[in-house]
């Protein structure tokens, strides 16, 4: 009898533990740079506080394309936490300057400097995803940083690395400048509810075309709505009254609601925005 007891108190205690670790599993990374202890790989990036974006120092590399041989210039993240399996909006700071050996000021514009390719994955060695990817079609041409912003969701109980690589462009007489800077992964929490109270969260209709109604077991402290890309959509008219939602200014597609009780418990719920018939 007291052997089955030790086994049943040692499978609740293991059961304890793994809940424990996947409710405090949350990506909530910020870097500016400002450290040497910032343990990106250093091969081709270095910190520099020459010609920066809004901090003091940026992270810095010159890479040159060569038509015979594919010479980017890359750097690795160290883990940004581990996924709780929610989505992951990651925010940076880039530019693009003509290469100068003193002062570099001249923006990188045309269609041949090349690409910032932003990827993510469990291991500093892959497998890589495509997070975000910089070409002349969405290239901004400033001195100043421009800041970018996307979302992915990468797997539950996984590590999150980044791998950022610029270069392999056409042009093969000039050299170039890309900085990286102000770097931020935040990922929605858990909510931390018995299943109970999470399964009595509703929204309805859903599929909507202009009010939602949202059922709550609770006190609701703040709604918020964002896009499929991770953005936050300011909605006017939604107003304090969270029981009925007016969202007829949204255009039509894909958003996930976002609801906080007043005891910080989050819940999720994604919403279709659909056109009126």
């Amino acid at each position: 009898m007291k052997t089955t007891l030790h086994f049943i108190s040692g499978l609740c205690l293991t059961a304890v533990l793994l809940f424990t670790q996947n409710i405090s599993a949350q990506i909530n990374y910020a870097q500016d740079f400002s450290s040497s202890n910032h343990k990106w790989t250093t091969s081709d990036f270095v910190v520099t506080d020459v010609a920066v974006c809004n901090n003091p120092y940026a992270f810095r590399a010159a890479y040159k394309n060569s038509a015979n041989t594919a010479t980017p210039a890359v750097t690795y993240s160290p883990s940004l936490g581990v996924s709780n399996g929610e989505r992951v909006v990651l925010t940076y700071s880039y530019k693009v300057l003509m290469y100068d050996k003193v002062l570099p000021y001249q923006p990188a514009a045309g269609n041949n400097w090349g690409s910032l390719l932003v990827q993510y994955g469990p291991t500093q060695n892959g497998p890589w995803s495509v997070a975000d990817n910089v070409t002349a079609s969405n290239h901004i041409p400033s001195d100043n940083c421009a800041i970018r912003q996307v979302a992915f969701t990468p797997a539950n109980g996984s590590n999150v690395y980044l791998k950022v690589t610029a270069g392999n462009g056409t042009d093969f007489t000039n050299q170039f400048y890309v900085y990286l800077d102000e770097v931020s992964a935040v990922q929605d929490g858990i909510t931390i509810t018995s299943t109970f109270a999470e399964s009595a969260v509703k929204v309805y209709p859903n599929p909507f075309t202009d009010y939602v109604r949202v059922e709550y077991p609770g006190v609701i402290n703040n709604l918020s709505i964002f896009n499929n890309q991770g953005q936050a959509v300011n909605v006017d008219s939604i107003g304090t009254d969270y029981s009925r939602l007016d969202l007829t200014a949204l255009t039509r597609g894909n958003y996930t609601l976002k609801i906080t009780g007043d005891d910080n418990t989050v819940s999720t719920i994604n919403i279709e925005k659909k056109d009126v018939n």
